[in-house]
């Protein structure tokens, strides 16, 4: 049996269990308690089948340990997008906030083309590692913030936990939650946000 299988089948098992036991009982979930329950203690090293792809992480944070316990993380939105895709090949997807690249990876042999965007080095050298062990030459990544001018801001760093809540707004800083903020820089970004995300460039 594999490390990976070693350390998570029995984690998840608990996982499991307690999930239905609190269910039974009738009591309400908590996700942030359970999310943060079904944690691993001691962070190691994974690769894992991802879509028909390769997807390494490490446990510890979030994001990674829900690609590990569940084979992706927020599921149910890349099957929507998968459905919006259809049989379109000619579109352009746009991920902001690209962290590991669990949507650039999962919609690169969607479309024609990604532009993954993420300014955060720690996170985007594991987004690189990704991209280039499953050898996708379609994704662009973007090694900067999302905005509408070049510049640079206070980008304040996630914490271990979670990956994906970096941002350049001292304002959605959790109360006694103190963050470093390391100036990181704008790209001058001509995408709009929304329904301009899929651009069809037949």
């Amino acid at each position: 049996m594999s490390l990976v299988k070693q350390k998570t089948l029995p984690w998840m098992l608990l996982c499991v269990v307690s999930t239905a036991i609190i269910l039974a009982q009738g009591r309400i979930i908590d996700r942030q308690k359970l999310a943060s329950f079904c944690r691993f203690s001691t962070p190691f090293s994974f690769e894992i089948p991802y879509f028909g792809l390769t997807y390494t992480g490490e446990s510890g944070n979030l994001i990674d340990d829900r690609v590990l316990q569940f084979g992706a993380f927020e599921k149910p939105e890349l099957f929507l997008l998968k459905e919006i895709v259809g049989d379109r090949r000619g579109l352009v997807f746009l991920d902001v906030g690209a962290n590991t690249g669990v949507y650039a990876l999962f919609m690169a042999p969607l479309v024609q083309r990604v532009h993954a965007v993420e300014p955060f080095p720690p996170v985007l050298e594991k987004l690189r590692r990704n991209l280039e062990k499953n050898g996708l030459k379609n994704v662009d990544v973007h090694p900067v913030g999302f905005g509408n001018q070049k510049g640079s801001l206070p980008f304040h760093a996630p914490p271990a936990s979670n990956h994906g809540v970096g941002h350049f707004q001292a304002i959605l800083l959790t109360p006694g939650v103190r963050q470093a903020a390391k100036k990181l820089s704008m790209g001058n970004c001509h995408w709009r946000l929304g329904i301009n995300i899929f651009r069809n460039t037949a």
